[in-house]
């Protein structure tokens, strides 16, 4: 599958799932900007936010507190769902199998 520079655009920088509880860090290469989503399963629960690329770090592993009380009821089915809420581009992991949080650019 052929992607184009623009579809590459946001890439995931590291992924967590604890307790029902999906967390993704995703930067936008074309933006510059770092956006936290966060998926309650168990709630049906959705959010999505950008942080500033110096507390990105503390905000995928504090969601709640940076998020401003912004959930969405009918969660997104999947990443890709989810990423459009950012931009209509596919998501490049960039995380490794170790889930290890990896730094912003």
């Amino acid at each position: 599958m052929m992607h184009s520079t623009q579809a590459l655009a946001v890439r995931e920088l590291s992924h967590r799932f604890n307790d029902g509880i999906d967390v993704r860090l995703l930067w936008d290469s074309v933006t510059d900007r770092v956006s936290i989503v966060v998926h309650d399963q168990r709630r049906q629960q959705f959010l999505r936010f950008e942080v500033d690329s110096d507390r990105a770090l503390d905000a995928f592993h504090h969601p709640y507190a940076y998020a401003g009380g912004d959930l969405r009821h009918a969660a997104p089915p999947s990443l890709a769902t989810a990423t459009s809420a950012i931009r209509d581009h596919d998501v490049v992991s960039d995380a490794g199998t170790d889930h290890e949080p990896r730094h912003a650019p």
